[in-house]
């Protein structure tokens, strides 16, 4: 799951002690929270109406995993998504799916480049992973 990432642990115990019941699921909170403490925006090079997209779609993830894909008050009040009414069966298009797709890659790929800022990589290791693989690695 997408939101593996998230699961930042301390020692032995858990990030969810940090947070209110069910708010790991927040998109712009967590957003907030990773750019606060390492500096990374999950967001950069978005456009307004493409993240209002991603925090409705991760929403409805919520409501397929949680409601069986029937639309809840909470879904339509987190989202914003003001064109389904509750009790309403969520279905996707192949064109949201595909939005959806490109903007997590971009958000994913934001944040391994963030992190690759913060802890660069040491080029021994990755040189010799590459001859063992027989790949050359730019340098």
């Amino acid at each position: 799951r997408f939101f593996g990432i998230f699961r930042i642990s301390l020692g032995f115990q858990s990030y969810r002690w940090l947070l209110p019941m069910g708010a790991g699921h927040d998109l712009r909170p967590r957003a907030a929270d990773i750019r606060e403490l390492f500096g990374i925006d999950l967001f950069d090079g978005f456009q307004c109406k493409d993240v209002d997209f991603t925090v409705m779609m991760f929403c409805r993830r919520h409501v397929y995993e949680h409601c069986g894909g029937e639309v809840d008050v909470r879904y339509i009040k987190e989202s914003g998504d003001v064109s389904v009414k509750p009790r309403q069966m969520l279905r996707e298009t192949q064109e949201n799916a595909h939005r959806l797709a490109g903007l997590v890659t971009k958000m994913v790929w934001t944040l391994h480049s963030g992190f690759h800022e913060l802890f660069p990589a040491h080029q021994i290791p990755l040189d010799i992973a590459a001859t063992q693989r027989g790949q050359i690695w730019p340098k």
